[in-house]
């Protein structure tokens, strides 16, 4: 019988106790208060770290309920504060030494860490609340978040004879700011148009690290762990644009931007279309002491784009944005939601691989005129596509607006539903049509 048999057995044990006590308090209908105290322990954590305490107080003050309040038409103004504690527990293995069974040998991976403690995060919140002429919700929040002893799986020196160790390695600090707007904007006997508005944006950066600054994973990710780095920002090579970024005195009359936005040289008197119908494909020149091929992309020349160290993009956006319309006339009712974000980068990997392997839709030349075809050395002679490495060629916008949710419904009263459900019990129905994502 052929195959190769394995074995697999575990055996995982955790334990967790916790206890907390709660207090709210409400005075005269416009002061509020809540106080939390907890106290966990978990087997998760290292020997010297198994209980950990945690907190929460909130409070909020009604100011549209004092007597002296003289805006009659504000029927609510609340603002609030709250500040809490909670804990990151690590995973099972994290404390332990791991090893991996390799063509027969035994490899060491990660090394155990009995010192752990949890990620300890402390929000804070700002808020208000307002209710304008029963007819208007506006809602604003600001949130600072402080998340110290973070969980890092750091890599190792390989005289330590392990790849890797989980360390409480790193604070990151988040800031987010959100807005709520809500209104009723028709309210009549058989007839309702609600509509809100959400928009939101959160920056998240490292502010401290207790280890060497590394690049997760291997040199194709573009993650940089290191202090004052933003969150989401992913770094790889990128590819001139101008000429103004080749080497100083470069005559930029021989070199353009070609269709697909490369910086590609040409020279002198030749535009990139010509390429078919001059014949150019598979020459070279020297410009300013430097080869070129005619037509290809210019690889990273100068100090900012020689080392896979330059910004590409950031994944966190700018905004995020919701906006909500609910819409009932008699029987009738519509919903529609629209989604929008704004300001962020993707890195597109899925194409990069695709254009590896010779199939992504940029290399097919079918059907296009001739000054815009091109042979397949210019997608992967000069290695813009080579071992998956982030460049900018793949870096996309993610900005976007999507109609996240469009539901169309009718509600049949009793009289107008079939003798068989009446006499069932069914006394209302409601028929509705939702479509997701389109």
């Amino acid at each position: 019988i052929g195959g190769t048999p394995s074995v697999d057995s575990y055996t995982r044990q955790v334990r967790s106790t916790g206890f907390f006590a709660i207090s709210s308090l409400t005075y005269k209908d416009r002061y509020i208060a809540d106080v939390l105290g907890r106290r966990d322990g978990s087997s998760l954590f290292g020997v010297n770290e198994r209980w950990q305490n945690y907190y929460r107080f909130s409070a909020a003050w009604r100011v549209a309920e004092e007597p002296w309040f003289p805006l009659d038409w504000v029927t609510e103004l609340k603002p609030r504060y709250s500040i809490g504690t909670a804990g990151g527990r690590p995973s099972f293995s994290a404390q332990y030494q791991t090893y991996q069974v390799s063509t027969g040998s035994i490899v060491p991976r990660t090394l155990g860490n009995s010192e752990l403690k949890p990620e300890l995060a402390t929000e804070q919140e700002f808020g208000l609340d307002a209710v304008i002429a029963e007819r208007f919700r506006v809602q604003a929040n600001y949130v600072k978040t402080k998340v110290e002893d973070q969980l890092l799986l750091v890599p190792l020196p390989s005289v330590a004879g392990f790849e890797a160790q989980w360390r409480n390695g790193a604070t990151v600090e988040s800031d987010t700011r959100e807005l709520s707007l809500e209104a009723s904007i028709v309210e009549r006997q058989g007839m309702l148009w609600t509509a809100r508005l959400n928009l939101d944006r959160t920056k998240n950066k490292i502010t401290y690290l207790s280890v060497a600054p590394y690049r997760i994973s291997d040199y194709r990710a573009g993650l940089y762990i290191r202090e004052g780095e933003v969150l989401g920002s992913y770094y790889g090579y990128v590819w001139p644009s101008r000429c103004e970024e080749l080497k100083a005195g470069t005559d930029c009359a021989q070199f353009q931007v070609d269709d697909e936005g490369h910086l590609v040289w040409v020279g002198a008197g030749n535009s990139w279309r010509d390429g078919k119908t001059k014949k150019l494909w598979g020459t070279r020149g020297v410009v300013n002491g430097v080869t070129y091929a005619w037509g290809l992309p210019i690889g990273p020349l100068n100090s900012g784009h020689n080392a896979p160290d330059a910004k590409l993009g950031d994944s966190e956006p700018s905004l995020n944005a919701s906006f909500h319309q609910n819409f009932e006339w008699k029987n009738f009712g519509v919903t529609l939601l629209f989604d929008a974000e704004a300001g962020a980068q993707v890195y597109n990997q899925t194409s990069q691989w695709r254009c590896r392997d010779g199939f992504c839709p940029q290399m097919d030349q079918f059907g296009k005129p001739d000054e815009l075809q091109k042979p397949i050395t210019y997608y992967n002679a000069v290695g813009v596509y080579s071992n998956n490495k982030n460049n900018s060629y793949f870096t996309e916008d993610a900005d976007y607006v999507k109609l996240r949710e469009l539901s169309v419904r009718y509600t049949m009263p009793e009289t107008q539903l079939p003798a068989v459900l009446r006499r069932a019990g069914v006394s209302q129905a409601t028929v509705n049509l939702t479509g997701r994502n389109l």
